[in-house]
């Protein structure tokens, strides 16, 4: 795909998503609520960073605040709140109503670097340099086309409020990284270890289950390298891998006095409400226990997770909150779509992509360089499978894990598209057609419908 092509299908994408995300015309100051509530989150936290300090005043934040030794927290990535600090330095006019405009960056960054990655691939295919692109045209437009529009990434466009953002820009980060790694992998270079650092830099101020993905990768990737020898490029990775460490524990010792994760039980929300207390009592104090598997997997997993209903957009979560089994105590369980049900073509993709990576991992260096980007997303996703609480916007968590392994699937499918017969080439087509228009339409309506909720649904 040319640069241009590119470029317009991009514009295209955006503002399919601006048009969700601002419901046609709202504005992009929009909130979820009328009173700014979980929306403002990030302006408090930046001007706390501005006045050069963690802690949050008191009862800024409300039931989400955690209480550590007298002083209010926020226990979200550090980034969005980074992000903010240049306009809140000059006027506060807009404090509480840039969500929709940083989610918006945050998609951008996710769509950009996800192409981009795409395009690696086909660049460091044996066919690249005959200019002949694996699969055609049609398998990088429609694997593009799903990518923007057909994930999670679309779905929380939707709600305007802190919990959707940062999840947006965890996910972003960390595909950034993969974008990076592919790069490092195919050329190790010190620029593109440099790029590297600075993509774990940020994946570790956003999400920290991605974070830790990611770090774990890059400590991965220097001890394979250095069984061959050790040099310049092995220390430039080991002192990225010592930042990233640096920048994923120091904050959080700063706030809350241990090295990962907030302590649950000292959340304000943890002191005075009773379901939340004996959901921690169940898990012994954390969100993390076994006995949630079952009922995570069946919840995200399952393939008729959703609904039809008779009123627009038509396509919504399903009717019931999620099955609980072993009579386990969830925090909260949202009716909650699944990534199955709703982005069928990129687990699709995915599922023939691991399938087919693992089975020429020894001889084929692009599937081995995407498996290993794919494992940065696994443990966001293995925790996701363990957690006390059910609910839409965790979806997306699966996509750092699932997007690598769709594209090496999209590269497979290109090469059977290319052996196969009219008649075939038809039918896989139409399938894939079929798929990414159901993929779209459901992640675009769960974004409109879930744009107007705004009570306990």
């Amino acid at each position: 795909m040319s640069r241009r092509a590119e470029a317009a299908l991009l514009a295209a994408c955006s503002a399919l998503y601006l048009a969700i995300a601002t419901r046609a015309g709202t504005g992009l100051l929009r909130t979820q609520f009328d009173n700014d509530a979980y929306s403002q989150f990030f302006d408090i936290q930046a001007e706390a960073l501005l006045r050069g300090d963690l802690a949050l005043p008191e009862n800024s934040i409300g039931i989400e605040a955690f209480v550590v030794d007298g002083r209010e927290q926020m226990y979200f990535g550090l980034f969005p709140a980074i992000l903010r600090m240049p306009v809140l330095a000059v006027t506060d006019a807009w404090s509480g109503q840039l969500t929709v405009i940083s989610s918006f960056v945050a998609w951008l960054v996710f769509v950009v670097a996800a192409w981009a990655l795409a395009n690696r691939v086909v660049a460091t295919t044996p066919d690249a340099a005959s200019g002949r692109q694996p699969g055609g045209l049609g398998v990088e437009v429609v694997w593009k086309v799903m990518i923007a529009l057909a994930t999670p990434m679309l779905m929380l466009a939707g709600p305007a409020w802190v919990f959707s953002e940062a999840i947006m820009w965890g996910v972003a980060a960390a595909v950034l990284f993969q974008w990076r790694l592919y790069c490092e992998m195919a050329e190790s270079s010190s620029r593109n270890q440099l790029l590297l650092a600075g993509a774990l830099a940020l994946a570790v101020l956003n999400r920290p289950t991605l974070g830790v993905g990611c770090l774990l990768v890059i400590v991965v990737l220097a001890a394979v390298r250095a069984r061959r020898g050790v040099g310049a490029g092995e220390y430039r990775l080991a002192a990225a891998a010592v930042l990233g460490s640096l920048l994923l524990v120091v904050p959080n010792m700063i706030r809350f006095g241990r090295l990962l994760g907030p302590p649950m039980e000292l959340q304000v929300l943890s002191q005075i409400d009773e379901q939340r207390m004996r959901m921690l009592a169940y898990a012994g104090g954390d969100f993390t226990d076994p006995r949630y598997l079952p009922s995570n997997l069946l919840a995200y997993l399952r393939p008729d997770g959703f609904s039809i209903s008779g009123r627009f957009p038509f396509v919504d979560a399903p009717t019931e909150v999620p099955t609980v089994f072993w009579d386990a105590v969830f925090d909260i369980t949202y009716r909650t779509p699944s990534i199955v049900a709703t982005s069928t073509l990129l687990v699709v993709t995915a599922a023939i992509g691991l399938v087919a990576g693992l089975r020429t991992v020894r001889v084929d260096p692009v599937g081995r360089r995407l498996l290993l980007a794919a494992l940065a997303g696994l443990p966001a996703a293995a925790t996701l499978m363990i957690w006390g609480f059910i609910a839409p916007r965790y979806l997306a968590d699966f996509v750092t894990l699932l997007l690598p392994l769709s594209l090496i699937g999209a590269a497979r499918a290109a090469v059977v598209l290319d052996g196969s017969g009219r008649r075939t080439r038809r039918w896989l087509v139409g399938g894939a057609a079929v798929l990414l228009a159901w993929s779209v339409t459901a992640n675009a309506a769960l974004a409109v419908s879930s744009s107007y909720l705004t009570g306990p649904d």
